[in-house]
């Protein structure tokens, strides 16, 4: 901006400004008035749709909403959970997906969205599916809300009436958060231990887990582009992907050979029509999702990322290894089943103990295992904790879950073994009348796992929580969400069915 002004008047000190000329820069910028034609800018925006939120929208308050992701979403849906009877009302979704804010608008499609992305989160009982009213379709929307909350969704700045009002770009970016975690949540060595093939020459498989999933989704595709004898690298899902050759190439690659997957898209010069074929490609591997022909040639970053997580779900392509640096077993402690026996006899030395009311210190006969198997340590001594809890030697199973707690196995186990180990002590306390320990203990867990895992524990919350209200006679007053996501679930609420 001084360079344009300097070359069209002659400066007392080129490069700076003086007062007077920044006085004069500013009435010449304001004549010109560029916030009206900024807000002609962003209206002219290809695959953009700006949409008046309010009154004060007249004045250049605009939100933007992405054309593609509207359609990429909607047929998302429809592909995914189309067969779902609860929705036979309002699926399938159009082709533009126009109808999409209005579909969402009871709360049900949204409870199925967020159960399909993450299992088994949201009770179906819970969801308010017949005899329709405003206030029950709030309550699906609430339920919606919070539960996608607990699952790891980032909800600002609004609420249910906002869905109910179909704001697009709220529902848009609502449902790309669950999406996203759904197709991340397979991106991890319990789904995929093959993972540990893409580790380099010296890394530890904590250094690659610390990686983001969008850096090892890059990672894989560089990985099958080497395999295939392909010199060129991705670096990112936009600029790197419009040609379609980096695709092509791995789609050979982690295609099975009967499934007739080919590099024909390659020689196609219009990059639209070459796109075409290549999602063509795809489609046999039934994984043509997420993106259209313009969307790959445009370098549409988020809907890229998804359709190669997609991909990475169905087809990764990733041959387990004998062996993984940095988790396989120390020399002298010999083969995996050797491992194990150790560990059984390790545990039933602390078991006997325990069970003869003999103090020990479990850390100085544990603690050299830690890093060799952690999660099974800690599953088999919190199981011990739960076999003296039966045999109602409470003192001693209180003393070996203070031990237990006192080796941080969050620091060795992974967070799905934590939840696990919580869940499982739990309910053996739930079982011995020990409400509070329980509660406790399945706080811990859901702030390991964010969700609660059964109708089982669902049942268990709403005991734990009658058994407190009335120890605290309060029975007639609401009930306080024990967890995050599950406040439906709980008594002291009306639910209006």
């Amino acid at each position: 901006m001084i360079s344009e002004y300097t070359n069209k008047q002659r400066s007392s000190n080129p490069g700076k400004l003086s007062y007077e000329e920044f006085e004069t820069l500013c009435f010449d910028l304001k004549a010109k008035d560029v916030a009206s034609m900024f807000k002609m800018v962003v209206s002219k925006k290809e695959n953009l749709e700006t949409i008046g939120m309010s009154s004060q929208s007249a004045d250049g308050t605009t939100h933007s909403v992405g054309m593609e992701e509207q359609l990429a979403f909607s047929d998302w849906i429809n592909s995914n959970i189309g067969h779902d009877v609860d929705l036979s009302h309002l699926l399938p979704i159009d082709g533009e997906g126009r109808e999409l804010y209005a579909k969402i608008k009871d709360g049900i499609l949204l409870c199925k969205i967020i159960n399909h992305s993450c299992p088994d989160t949201i009770d179906e009982r819970a969801i308010n599916k017949k005899n329709l009213t405003v206030y029950r379709e709030f309550e699906n929307l609430t339920l919606a809300l919070v539960s996608s909350q607990a699952i790891g969704c980032n909800i600002v700045n609004f609420d249910a009436h906002d869905l109910a009002k179909g704001k697009p770009h709220l529902v848009l970016g609502l449902l790309w958060q669950i999406i996203r975690i759904g197709l991340f949540s397979h991106i991890t060595l319990d789904s995929c231990p093959g993972l540990s093939t893409l580790l380099f020459d010296g890394e530890r498989l904590e250094d690659l887990m610390k990686l983001s999933p969008e850096a090892i989704l890059l990672r894989w595709v560089n990985h099958h582009l080497a395999n295939a004898g392909i010199s060129r690298r991705c670096t990112n899902f936009q600029s790197d992907i419009v040609d379609s050759e980096v695709y092509s190439h791995l789609l050979k690659q982690i295609a099975p050979n009967k499934a007739g997957v080919s590099l024909e898209a390659l020689r196609e010069r219009d990059m639209t029509e070459r796109a075409e074929i290549m999602l063509q490609q795809a489609g046999k591997l039934n994984c043509r999702s997420f993106l259209t022909p313009q969307d790959v040639v445009n370098g549409v970053c988020k809907l890229n990322l998804a359709f190669v997580a997609n991909l990475f779900n169905n087809h990764p392509g990733l041959n387990k290894p004998d062996q993984i640096e940095g988790l396989e077993a120390n020399d002298d402690v010999g083969t995996t089943n050797d491992l194990l026996q150790k560990h059984k006899s390790l545990l039933n030395e602390i078991k006997q103990s325990f069970s003869n009311g003999k103090d020990m210190c479990t850390k100085e006969i544990i603690g050299p295992s830690l890093n060799e198997d952690p999660n099974n340590i800690l599953l088999g001594m919190t199981k011990i904790c739960c076999e003296l809890i039966r045999d109602k030697k409470l003192e001693q199973s209180d003393v070996l879950w203070h031990e237990i707690k006192g080796l941080e196995f969050e620091k060795f186990a992974n967070k799905e073994t934590m939840a696990k180990a919580y869940r499982i002590y739990s309910r053996a306390n739930f079982d011995v009348g020990r409400f509070l320990i329980a509660e406790s203990s399945l706080r811990i867990s859901c702030r390991f796992h964010k969700k609660v895992d059964s109708l089982a524990e669902l049942e268990m919350l709403k005991e734990i929580n009658s058994d407190l209200l009335k120890r605290r006679q309060l029975a007639d007053t609401h009930a306080q969400p024990l967890l995050p996501g599950v406040s439906a679930f709980l008594p002291g609420r009306q639910r209006g069915r």
